[in-house]
């Protein structure tokens, strides 16, 4: 064999190692892109379903927080409702007849007095009071047993429609106001029920 031959030989195997090469480098470059295309592509999917359930996340959570405004809201429509319901039982019981409501404040200041408080009245409804208020109050008491020595003080006590006894220091109101209060815990369940059967 000759030295060209040689020389052919090599130069042919090196192109074809070269072409070799270059198609092993372009395999591996189309398998490194197609890998990364796929890694890319399972990213993408990753984020996106994530994305998916994060919104969803939010969303329900804005629904949730509409509900509880809306709730909320009802409540506070319900509440003023309520309210006036309870004012407006105000206004009935203040159209009560004087003679009514002079014998419903007398039992009740009656029921709670214990006998040597003064007697303070209300600046709403004056004329439900007479003179004899005090004086039947005391025969009441002692009737009851106790002290008969209810006073009455002249000054009357502005935003009330009642009486208020007062002794010592502590006041206790026989007042329509003190009686729709005390009664708005039991009533305000069966009201609710009336106004709001749903």
């Amino acid at each position: 064999m000759n030295a060209q031959t040689i020389l052919q030989k090599i130069e042919d195997d090196a192109r074809l190692a070269a072409q070799q090469a270059g198609i092993d480098a372009k395999n591996n470059v189309q398998e490194i892109q197609t890998s990364s295309i796929k890694r890319i592509e399972q990213m993408r999917d990753q984020m996106v379903k994530q994305a998916s359930v994060e919104s969803e996340a939010l969303a329900e959570r804005m629904r949730r927080m509409a509900g509880l405004e809306m709730r909320k809201e009802l409540l506070h429509q319900k509440r003023e409702v309520m309210d006036q319901a309870f004012e407006d039982a105000k206004v009935q019981l203040c159209s009560t007849e004087p003679k009514q409501a002079y014998k419903f404040l007398l039992e009740q200041a009656a029921s709670v007095a214990q006998g040597d408080e003064e007697l303070i009245i209300g600046e709403d409804h004056p004329q439900w009071f007479s003179d004899e208020f005090v004086s039947e109050l005391n025969s009441m008491l002692k009737a009851a047993g106790k002290p008969a020595q209810v006073t009455y003080q002249s000054k009357k006590r502005s935003g009330v429609t009642g009486a208020i006894l007062s002794r010592g220091g502590t006041e206790v109101f026989c007042t329509f106001e003190a009686m729709l209060e005390s009664m708005r815990s039991n009533l305000e369940a069966e009201i609710a029920q009336i106004l709001f059967n749903n």
